[in-house]
C-alpha cells in the first residue's frame, strides 16, 4: 500500500471541506463584485443540478453501494470528480462507516453524538477508515491517482477557470455551495429524530422538502433500509436520481 494513501485513509482527511471553503469564498466575492442576475442564477442552477446528480449517482449509489451495473464507467468516474465531494476512496470509506455505525459514537457524522452545527460544518468525529471498506477501489490505479492528487487537481481547475471565466466560475461555485448545504442538511436533519419513517426499524428519516430539493436523495430512511437499491421509491416516492440511473446509466440485461 502506498504510504501516502495509507496515511490519508487512516487519518480521515476531509477533502470536501478544503474545497468547500474555497468555493464558498469564491461565491461570496462573486456576489459582491458582480451582483445577482438571471445569468448568474442560471449558472447556479446548472452547477446545482450537475453536482447533486453527480454526487448521488457516482459517489453514492455506484461507488459506495454498487447498486447498479453500467457500461459507462469512465463517465461515472468523471462525474465523481465534477461533484467535488472528495475522491471515491475517501467518500466510500466514510459513507460505509456511516451505515455500519449509524447514530452511534462511531458514526463519523451523527448529530446525536456531536452538535448538529458541527456536523453541518463538517467538524466531524475523528475516524479511521478500515482498509477492508475501500480495498476494491484501491485496486484501481486511477482511483489511487485521483485520491493522491485530488486537492491540487481541484485547486488547479478552480484557479484556471477563475482566470479564464471569472463570472461563470464564481456562480458555478455558488451552485456547489448550495449542494454542499443540502447534503449536510440530509446528514443532520434526517438523523435528528425518529419521525417520518417508512421503516421504523431502519435508521434515518424522510423529509419531503429535502426529498424534492435533492431529487430523491433525501429518502433517507428508505435508503438505510435498502442501501443496495438504486431506485428508492418502494411506495411511489419521488426519486428522480433513480429514474436517471435506470434510463441513462444502468446496464440492461
Amino acid at each position: 500500500m502506498n504510504p501516502y494513501i495509507k496515511y490519508q485513509y487512516e487519518n480521515g482527511l476531509f477533502y470536501h471541506t478544503i474545497i468547500t471553503i474555497l468555493y464558498h469564498i469564491t461565491f461570496f466575492f462573486g456576489i459582491i463584485y458582480y451582483g445577482f442576475s438571471l445569468t448568474a442564477i442560471s449558472i447556479i442552477l446548472l452547477a446545482y443540478f450537475l453536482s447533486l446528480l453527480s454526487e448521488e449517482i457516482a459517489l453514492h449509489r455506484y461507488y459506495t453501494h454498487n447498486s447498479f451495473e453500467t457500461n459507462k464507467e469512465y463517465l461515472i468516474f468523471l462525474l465523481s470528480v465534477v461533484c467535488s465531494f472528495g475522491p471515491p476512496i475517501w467518500f466510500v470509506g466514510t459513507h460505509k462507516l456511516h451505515h455500519k455505525y449509524s447514530d452511534t459514537e462511531k458514526d463519523p457524522h451523527s448529530p446525536r453524538f456531536k452538535s448538529p452545527i458541527s456536523v453541518w460544518l463538517s467538524y466531524w468525529n475523528h475516524y479511521k477508515i478500515p482498509f477492508s471498506l475501500i480495498k476494491p477501489l484501491c485496486k484501481d490505479r486511477k482511483q489511487i491517482l485521483l485520491m493522491r492528487y485530488y486537492i491540487p487537481l481541484w485547486i488547479s481547475i478552480w484557479f484556471i477557470s477563475l482566470l479564464i471565466f471569472p463570472f461563470f466560475t464564481c456562480f458555478f461555485c455558488g451552485g456547489l455551495t448550495v449542494v454542499y448545504h443540502l447534503v449536510m442538511a440530509v446528514n443532520v436533519i434526517s438523523h435528528m429524530n425518529d419521525e417520518n419513517k417508512t421503516y421504523p426499524e431502519a435508521h434515518g428519516s424522510n423529509n419531503k422538502l429535502l426529498v424534492l430539493l435533492t431529487f430523491g436523495a433525501a429518502n433517507h430512511n428508505i435508503h438505510h433500509k435498502y442501501p443496495g437499491r438504486y431506485i428508492q421509491n418502494p411506495n411511489g416516492e419521488f426519486d428522480l436520481v433513480g429514474l436517471i440511473i435506470k434510463y441513462m446509466f444502468a446496464k440492461t440485461a
